[in-house]
């Protein structure tokens, strides 16, 4: 899973509290907490930090001769899901 980047260089390992959303249970419902379930969480490990492609920001006036051009990459830190608690 990707998400914006985490700046947690020392710890490989994280623990995510109060989840919003968990997947299928034993009976096949769903568990959605409103903002988030209570004793519910994630743990996860980081597998990489990186920069996500280019993307070029193009602006222009016309006919005024003005024209900007800059590009931008967004940082990334993808992470395992590990296990699943609901509490």
């Amino acid at each position: 899973m990707r998400g914006r980047r985490i700046r947690r260089l020392e710890a490989r390992h994280l623990l995510f509290q109060g989840s919003r959303l968990t997947g299928p249970g034993a009976e096949g419902s769903r568990h959605v907490g409103v903002p988030a379930l209570k004793g519910a969480s994630v743990a996860a490990e980081i597998v990489k930090h990186g920069r996500g492609e280019k993307i070029i920001v193009f602006k222009q006036k016309r006919r005024k001769n003005y024209a900007r051009k800059q590009g931008h990459r967004q940082g990334f830190t993808e992470i395992k899901i590990g296990d699943i608690t609901l509490a």
